[in-house]
């Protein structure tokens, strides 16, 4: 149902300078296929493609409680103190900046959905102190300084590597394999070894960010391409109808013996010859195509 809404209401809100022509055309876009989607997707993966298939950026913020009385910054402690998080945004797409259309920003609460047109909420993404800068072997790393290493700007000239990460919804610092499979961009130092781990936080409306340190890292050989930026899969077409809670390691089929030959196959047979009668006789119906 929020899919549905989100769709309608980019739909109704779309520039002059859209390229579709009527809603249908849009939703063929999105959708790839005339085929339906999988009512089984996870609403992220449903974002992701969303956000990918039309260039949008869009924002989907949720909201969580201050559990320590550190975090909270109001005088009286027995107030309920509360933040703002991402549960599904785009970080690679909002650096792009080539969106034709305006911001989407919307929190669930409480099992509701509303629409935000404030312009000074900055969810966060990372659960850890962020800033414009880091300090590295005594060298300050901007965010400016990123920005340009995503354009292979010349004047980057760093003696160790860089790796920058981002994910599409809420992480913590512990959750280092969360973090690890979205590695964004990566700038190779002369000294492969000392390698410099920064986290990026997106603001909501425009290609500006914070970077944090992530410390927890190893530093390892990285394998980076581009092309991984812009993976975007269809999604699964079709309902699942039959789900199984047997172990996939069963042997489904004796592959000692060819397909057609095995005693499982066997037992398939062709319907009688009656039963193509209604489907008439190839040579009769020919001379009247002649």
């Amino acid at each position: 149902m929020f899919s549905d809404a989100l769709i309608h209401h980019i739909w109704n809100s779309r520039p002059d300078s859209c390229s579709f022509q009527s809603y249908s055309e849009c939703i063929e876009t999105i959708r790839k296929t005339p085929r339906l989607w999988n009512s089984d997707q996870d609403l992220k993966k449903v974002l992701t493609s969303l956000t990918w298939s039309l260039n949008i950026n869009i924002n989907l913020i949720g909201v969580k409680r201050v559990r320590d009385s550190v975090t909270c910054l109001h005088f009286d402690k027995t107030k309920q103190c509360m933040f703002p998080f991402y549960i599904f945004q785009n970080t690679v797409l909002k650096l792009q900046n080539t969106s034709i259309y305006d911001c989407i920003t919307v929190l669930w609460f409480e099992n509701n959905y509303y629409l935000i047109t404030s312009k000074t909420l900055y969810p966060i993404l990372l659960k850890q102190d962020h800033s414009l800068s880091v300090e590295f072997h005594n060298i300050q790393v901007s965010a400016m300084d990123v920005t340009k290493m995503f354009a292979n700007h010349d004047s980057i000239n760093f003696p160790f590597s860089i790796a920058v990460y981002s994910t599409f919804s809420y992480v913590t610092p512990s959750q280092i394999k969360a973090i690890k499979k979205h590695l964004i961009h990566f700038y190779k130092g002369p000294h492969e070894t000392e390698t410099l781990h920064l986290f990026l936080s997106p603001y909501t409306n425009n290609n500006e960010f914070t970077i944090s340190r992530l410390k927890n890292i190893s530093s390892e050989p990285i394998d980076f391409s581009h092309k991984n930026n812009y993976v975007n899969p269809h999604l699964t077409e079709g309902t699942r109808k039959e789900k199984s809670k047997k172990s996939t390691d069963q042997q489904l089929l004796n592959q000692n013996y060819c397909i057609c030959e095995h005693f499982e196959t066997t037992r398939l047979y062709l319907p009688k010859p009656t039963s193509f009668r209604c489907l008439g006789k190839l040579f009769t119906y020919l001379p009247c195509f002649v």
